[in-house]
């Protein structure tokens, strides 16, 4: 009932202004009570020397059905993508910013208006676009994923993110546009580096102490140190005054 109104009025403005109607989506009421979605075609013709109109209709209910769907389940990739902790964005073939969620806007420190639909290259630091470029046309090239670590500036703060690139295909298999994961990893990168600063300390203590060991004349097998004269004698040590002293 709440269509006929709509349907009469589409008639009427086909019979009077002779022009095909706009595309629209209704509901019909079949025979056994059910309501099914259509898509219906309006256009004015002669028939039998009398004006009419031709109406065609396309049974689209699946396709609503298919499209609500799909749009519950992008609404909760997007609510996860939202709450995400990780940097997530989407760019296409031509570099243009699609999407980016809120982790991502917060640290470009600018509105998300001012990211969608701009260039990826123009928001990133000047060091990174030659770099990104790279990686993002190995992306869409192979069709496959790839991760990458790079160190950039943001806000006069150096930082380290670790970023999946994911490939997003079109119906025909295509690459139309690359899903990044981005995660700040610069503490991880710090501890890496803290790690590799001990261990190349560590490596020198050793050295310089196989350096004195081979200056010392310590007997391997009795441990005795011998002196000018050539004998023989354990060293003992002891604190005087604060401080260890051969006795």
């Amino acid at each position: 009932p709440e269509y006929r109104e709509s349907v009469r009025k589409r008639v009427i403005g086909a019979l009077e202004n002779g022009k095909a109607q706009p595309l629209t989506e209704e509901k019909f009421l079949r025979s056994d009570g059910t309501v099914v979605d259509v898509e219906v075609a309006s256009a004015p013709i002669t028939f039998e020397g009398m004006s009419a109109v031709q109406v065609i209709a396309r049974d689209i209910t699946e396709r609503k059905r298919a499209e609500k769907a799909l749009h519950a389940s992008e609404e909760r990739y997007r609510t996860l993508a939202e709450a995400a902790q990780d940097m997530i964005f989407i760019i296409n073939r031509d570099d243009i910013v699609e999407y980016v969620n809120t982790s991502a806007v917060a640290l470009l420190h600018k509105r998300p208006e001012e990211i969608i639909g701009k260039k990826w290259m123009l928001l990133l630091p000047p060091e990174m676009p030659r770099e990104h470029q790279r990686d993002m046309q190995n992306v869409f090239e192979t069709g496959m994923s790839k991760y990458v670590e790079s160190k950039m500036t943001f806000m006069d703060q150096l930082i380290w993110l670790g970023t999946w690139l994911v490939p997003l295909l079109n119906d025909t298999g295509q690459v139309t546009a690359v899903l990044g994961v981005a995660r700040d990893i610069t503490n991880q990168k710090w501890l890496e580096e803290d790690k590799q600063k001990l261990l190349d300390r560590l490596r020198n203590a050793l050295a310089e102490i196989t350096a004195l060991s081979g200056l010392l004349p310590i007997c391997s097998v009795c441990k005795k140190i011998r002196d000018d004269k050539g004998h023989r004698h354990r060293e003992e040590w002891k604190m005087e005054d604060g401080e260890w002293k051969m006795q």
